[in-house]
């Protein structure tokens, strides 16, 4: 982008901040700029957006100032990494406000798992929680939430302690440097070390009211290949999700659970409705690609594992005397569970002994 080009990237999108607070940060208002504007010119899309008020061009240059401190990027709808699931909505966020790894947003063979649920949530929900994001991140998948209290706590804090490629993507209900709820505000820096994305449709320092976490939960469903809800109550948030899941055509899944449980009201009527039951990560996994077809082994894998363990130096022995062997092929021979061996691949990967490839 050349100087010019970065100038009325900035201007719009101090323009589009001032006009979002002008609008209580409601899409809907200035949901059909860019269908008008049909992807031309920045200048002539800035020429086609009203100015905003007095007030709000005064706070908007200064978030802007102050989220250029914080290393936060902003990503408008004219923008080439804005991601297209989000412009099919019916009503699109105009801006996005991200800290860490924005290329996650790009199209990619690897799926996205949306793990949403109760805030007040039970040991049940954790730990199965915990078991598919951690086998999720940890196989390269990318992990969603919204860094909520409880199953989206759990769901970013086992993508980060997975130790794979991203801890994944927050979705935030509040500005991009008003973490909420606070006692996140580390977990969030995390999530961004960790080769994650924590992002925003609101403006950088608007708090967290309550109709923000409903408006949030179509992008994180818009996102997401598939939408996985825990535990719910009858009312809860996350059946919002699944609503948009729906409407989106993405796979749903929900946890059954007991009848007169109140966090199991939701789930087991999305499943009446027609949600896939969640029984298990082993049995997720068939629904996912979590690996590509075909693994060559890399020049490394002569010295195998070194100091690692005897199961990763019988993968790479294998691998090593099987050049293209399909992911099916390897499990038929060493009879792992399915995740498990995603994972130990997945590791094998980024220390460089393999390398996987797509099939046709």
């Amino acid at each position: 982008m050349n100087t010019q080009s970065t100038s009325l990237a900035a201007e719009l999108t101090q323009r589009m901040l001032g006009l979002l607070r002008d609008v209580a940060y409601q899409p809907s208002p200035l949901g059909n700029l860019w269908k008008d504007w049909n992807y031309g010119a920045l200048s002539d899309l800035l020429q086609r957006l009203p100015c905003p008020s007095r007030e709000s061009q005064n706070v908007a240059r200064a978030e802007f100032e102050r989220a250029q401190q914080h290393e936060v990027q902003f990503l408008g709808f004219w923008h080439a990494q804005y991601p297209d699931s989000l412009r099919q909505l019916v009503q699109p966020p105009p801006l996005l406000c991200c800290r860490g790894n924005v290329e996650l947003l790009t199209p990619t063979r690897v799926p996205r798992v949306a793990i949403v649920g109760a805030r007040r949530c039970t040991s049940y929900g954790i730990s199965t929680t915990t078991e598919l994001s951690s086998t999720l991140a940890a196989a390269g998948g990318i992990v969603i939430s919204g860094l909520a209290l409880g199953i989206d706590t759990a769901a970013h804090t086992a993508a980060i302690k997975a130790r794979g490629p991203t801890s994944g993507i927050a979705v935030l209900g509040s500005g991009i440097l008003q973490i909420y709820p606070r006692v996140n505000d580390s977990l969030a820096r995390e999530i961004v070390e960790h080769h994650g994305l924590v992002l925003s449709e609101f403006g950088v320092a608007t708090p967290a009211y309550p109709s923000n976490f409903l408006q949030r939960n179509r992008i994180i469903a818009a996102l997401a290949d598939y939408v996985v809800v825990v535990e719910a109550a009858h009312r809860s948030g996350s059946l919002v999700t699944a609503r948009h899941a729906i409407d989106l055509g993405k796979e749903l899944f929900a946890t059954p659970g007991r009848i007169d449980a109140q966090l199991s009201q939701g789930t087991n009527r999305l499943l009446s409705d027609g949600a896939s039951p969640y029984l298990g990560v082993e049995d997720f996994s068939r629904s996912l690609t979590l690996e590509p077809n075909r693994i060559l082994p890399c020049a490394r894998k002569i010295t195998l594992a070194e100091g690692g363990e005897k199961k990763a130096s019988k993968m790479l022995e294998i691998i090593g005397s099987n050049p293209e062997i399909s992911f099916e092929q390897l499990y038929d021979r060493l009879r792992e569970p399915a995740p498990r061996l995603q994972a130990e691949l997945a590791k094998l990967e980024m220390a460089g002994y393999i390398e996987r490839l797509s099939g046709d």
